[in-house]
């Protein structure tokens, strides 16, 4: 953050104000300190953002090309490997495993690709780039009130577009929908 070229200035500016609403949100300052240093843009994450496969195809070869026959053995396999845990939250929330299961599936194909990029650096970077500012400045916001909570790491991977864990959800769902689905105690969603 040292580079005072005029590109980075308006990043300066953009971080402050991302610090300034953060602080507002009760966010604290040692994690804001944390998560902003050294922080520049990802030029990746942009790329994949104008290029995302579910808005370059049309829905036919979007969905041929996700839903085969191992998804769907393996969706299968996943609906009894689990099934007690997905019969429990079913009677408590009321989410059909198949749902479930389905967007395990189509969305990480079971959990073996969550994603590897630095969900703050993603996040800061879509909210940055302006195109939709509003929407990821808010997924910004909530993914710094997560992790100065603890729930999620500060180092978290996820999507390019800053979704996360096996079923790919964004910050603000994550805090208003994540659950210990599975009692290990450990924070959802994440890895």
């Amino acid at each position: 953050m040292q580079n005072d070229t005029p590109c980075a200035q308006p990043l300066k500016i953009f971080l402050s104000n991302i610090r300034t609403q953060a602080v507002d949100q009760g966010v604290s300052k040692a994690t804001i300190n944390q998560a902003f240093k050294g922080l520049v843009p990802n030029p990746k994450v942009i790329k994949f953002d104008r290029t995302q496969a579910e808005f370059s195809q049309n829905f036919w070869r979007y969905l041929d090309s996700r839903v085969s026959k191992y998804r769907l053995d393996k969706g299968t396999e996943k609906l009894a490997q689990h099934q007690q845990t997905f019969q429990k939250n079913y009677k408590k929330y009321g989410v059909p495993p198949h749902v479930i299961v389905a967007f395990w599936g189509l969305e990480t194909n079971y959990g073996t690709n969550t994603g590897n990029l630095n969900l703050l650096r993603s996040l800061a970077t879509l909210s940055f780039d302006q195109r939709r500012s509003t929407f990821f400045t808010e997924q910004l916001l909530a993914l710094l009130k997560l992790i100065d909570a603890g729930k999620i790491p500060m180092n978290a991977e996820g999507s390019w577009a800053g979704a996360m864990g096996n079923v790919q959800f964004m910050p603000t769902n994550v805090a208003a929908y994540g659950i210990d689905a599975d009692d290990d105690g450990k924070p959802p969603f994440v890895g």
